[in-house]
């Protein structure tokens, strides 16, 4: 037994008691065997089975990831059989409303201080600036440096979708300004907004190499330029008269006509509007209180009397001096009668 024998006999030996107990160990071996093999099979299928569960976990954590990259909308009509199925030229034609925001005078805040620096606040501030994205039916669809490209696609909804977005925007942006001193900003941060709603194309965009997520149109184009026209006006947001027009209800929504123009790189009119709001969320209550005498101003300007325009626009100032467009109109309303005197 300690020789590892499984029985042993004493003499006399009977041959019957031999044949049973050579078959009954047989029978114990072959159940042994079984077991061993039984054994082998379920350790396997427990490795198999924690290597699956790793790759799975891993798998996921890997999409999630992924999703950090590509917003999951952008997922839905590049991927809709799964992120294996993302291929060159996946796209979507439809309309969306875009919004452009930029920060102002990035470059000189970025000077007086270090990268890390200036990569730390820059990350809270698209955080605060994603959470009033996300909180209105849109997502991000690029980080360009100091600026945000914001896509909204709620069906019938996503011009005011934008809108309301927007003003939750200036909301988070002037809670950071109240806590800039813990990144070292001495001035508070300001930026502008442009939006405008067209068609768009969402898809896949590059090479078999290296392919990236976004849109293009010429509703990227207008919102982009619309965003460079708030530092011309000396505004926080313009929109397009696009987006005016499919606003529901168009009563909550405040807004003033600012002018009309060709943007560069386009043949047609687009007329511009100043938002100031709903009538829940004023943006800026001053200008509101002198929209009467800003339209008055307005249409004075429209028929070339200056002098009568630059009366009304000395007056919004008078009220509210930090109105940028007012102080704009007010300038030029300038100009042009001391050209008058000039020619005279």
């Amino acid at each position: 037994l300690e020789m590892m024998g499984d029985d042993y006999f004493t003499k006399p030996i009977k041959s019957d008691l031999l044949l049973s107990k050579i078959s009954s160990i047989l029978r114990l071996n072959k159940m042994r065997n079984q077991a061993a093999k039984k054994a082998n099979y379920n350790n396997i299928e427990k490795q198999t089975n924690r290597q699956l569960e790793a790759a799975w976990k891993i798998n996921e954590s890997l999409s999630e990831k992924f999703r950090l990259f590509v917003p999951e909308k952008f997922l839905e009509r590049i991927a809709p059989q799964g992120v294996e199925s993302i291929q060159l030229g996946n796209a979507t034609e439809e309309k969306i409303t875009i919004l452009f925001a930029d920060i102002r005078g990035f470059t000189t805040i970025a000077e007086s201080q270090t990268a890390t620096a200036t990569f730390t606040w820059l990350n809270d501030f698209f955080s605060r600036m994603n959470e009033a994205i996300v909180s209105h039916h849109g997502f991000i669809d690029k980080f360009l440096g100091d600026a945000i490209m914001a896509v909204f696609d709620r069906p019938e909804f996503h011009p005011q979708d934008a809108l309301n977005a927007a003003i939750m925007m200036q909301t988070k942006l002037q809670n950071f300004n109240n806590q800039r001193q813990i990144y070292n900003l001495s001035t508070p941060i300001q930026i502008g907004i442009g939006i405008h709603t067209g068609i768009g194309v969402i898809g896949t965009l590059g090479s078999n190499n290296r392919m990236d997520s976004t849109v293009i149109g010429d509703v990227v184009n207008t919102a982009s330029r619309l965003e460079n026209l708030t530092k011309f006006y000396r505004c926080y947001l313009i929109v397009s008269n696009e987006v005016i027009k499919q606003i529901k209800p168009p009563e909550l929504f405040i807004y003033r006509w600012i002018d009309r123009v060709i943007l560069r790189g386009k043949q047609q009119t687009i007329d511009l509007y100043e938002f100031l709001g709903t009538k829940d969320n004023i943006l800026d209550a001053m200008k509101v209180q002198t929209q009467e005498i800003f339209t008055l101003a307005i249409q004075a300007w429209e028929l070339k009397d200056f002098a009568t325009a630059l009366n009304y626009f000395q007056k919004i100032i008078d009220i509210n001096p930090q109105d940028g467009v007012a102080q704009f109109y007010l300038e030029l309303c300038q100009e042009r009668l001391t050209s008058a005197e000039l020619i005279i």
